[in-house]
């Protein structure tokens, strides 16, 4: 298939493999463009190994609070979403969650639901985590979550407070009892970007 470019035809571009499934052709003016289903992948900047991407997917995900004893019983409201982006090995997720009714649950609180499991490594599974971003937090019965994370082979994400001082070691797992019971509540908006297994 020739490459078309204002009106020139027969451009090709090197190194480039493409086994095409499926291809539609849409014309705008001069330009002319492909979109072709691969299969593989593709090498974008170079021909070596770090310059392979085999895989790009994005979508969304449903975060859903958990805890390690029990799970809380929750009625979310019209904040609870997640989307994410998958690169290669990083997945990029944002997400939104808020209650309207809480009960039960106990122990140390997650939120759940994470689109793929985060990534197996040789370091302890203590200093493997991954820090995401908390953008808000409101609304909560206990101390706020001021920091997450995601550990290796996790689909949940582990949420962390402030004890007394701003020290790492003085940071304590949020709890199922930090959740209040209310309309509008434990209202966290987040972001995380970590690495996956291919």
């Amino acid at each position: 298939m020739a490459i078309v470019l204002n009106g020139t035809t027969g451009i090709t571009a090197p190194d480039i493999d493409v086994t095409a499934q499926s291809t539609d052709i849409v014309t705008t003016g001069d330009i002319s463009a492909v979109d072709a289903t691969l299969s593989g992948g593709v090498y974008l900047g170079g021909t070596g190994s770090a310059n392979y991407l085999d895989d790009y997917e994005e979508g969304t995900w449903t975060p859903v609070f958990e805890g390690s004893s029990s799970n809380p019983t929750c009625t979310y409201d019209n904040i609870q979403f997640g989307y994410y982006q998958r690169v290669g090995q990083w997945v990029h997720c944002t997400g939104g969650i808020r209650t309207d009714t809480v009960s039960g649950g106990s122990g140390n609180l997650y939120i759940g639901g994470l689109p793929f499991t985060s990534e197996n490594n040789t370091i302890t599974s203590t200093n493997a985590r991954q820090a995401g971003t908390i953008g808000q937090a409101y609304e909560w019965g206990g101390k706020a979550p001021s920091a997450l994370y995601v550990f290796e082979l996790e689909t949940r994400l582990f949420l962390y407070k402030k004890s007394s001082t701003s020290a790492l070691s003085d940071d304590t797992q949020s709890l199922t009892s930090d959740l209040r019971n209310g309309t509008n509540l434990n209202g966290l908006h987040f972001s995380i970007t970590y690495k996956i297994n291919d």
